[in-house]
């Protein structure tokens, strides 16, 4: 059995207009960087560190991870690429079947509209997935390059950061 826990990035900074910072760019705003060490809390106090943090390279991505991984007490490895900046299902499903078997449980950080196809494929739960939303997937299989968008997986939890106890 695999773990995927799938985390939109906490919300952003709304955008300046032409003058503001392209979408790559967009920083958290204060109430994302709340709710994202919301998140990470939710992770430590639910045994539910992961070993190992994949995520888009886009700012507003690389800031809630690194959010949650600081409250959370993760340690390990992350591994942050352009490949899942805005990606789509099967860019997803493509990286994730290459991880190592030692990997139990996996923690992605990026973006809708693909990360609400990647639980819905997995699982065949049709989430709306909010900003800063978790998603723990489990799934039936021993090895990762066994993943597929075959909706054998089950949707074990679903919370949002105002779930989050303080």
């Amino acid at each position: 059995m695999k773990t995927v826990l799938i985390l939109r990035h906490a919300k952003a900074t709304l955008p300046t207009g032409r003058l503001g910072p392209p979408d790559f760019n967009q920083p958290l705003s204060e109430q994302g960087r709340e709710d994202a060490t919301r998140i990470g809390k939710l992770l430590r106090q639910g045994g539910l560190v992961p070993d190992l943090v994949v995520g888009s390279a886009a700012l507003r991505a690389r800031e809630t991870a690194e959010l949650v991984i600081a409250e959370s007490g993760y340690e390990g490895e992350v591994q942050v690429t352009e490949e899942l900046y805005l990606a789509p299902l099967n860019k997803y499903v493509a990286y994730l079947s290459e991880l190592p078997n030692e990997v139990e449980r996996v923690l992605v950080v990026g973006h809708n509209p693909g990360l609400e196809e990647l639980i819905y494929q997995l699982t065949g739960s049709d989430k709306t997935l909010p900003t800063a939303a978790l998603a723990e997937l489990a799934l039936p299989i021993e090895s990762w390059a066994e993943l597929s968008a075959d909706g054998r997986g089950r949707l074990e939890n679903f919370c949002l950061p105002q779930d989050v106890e303080d």
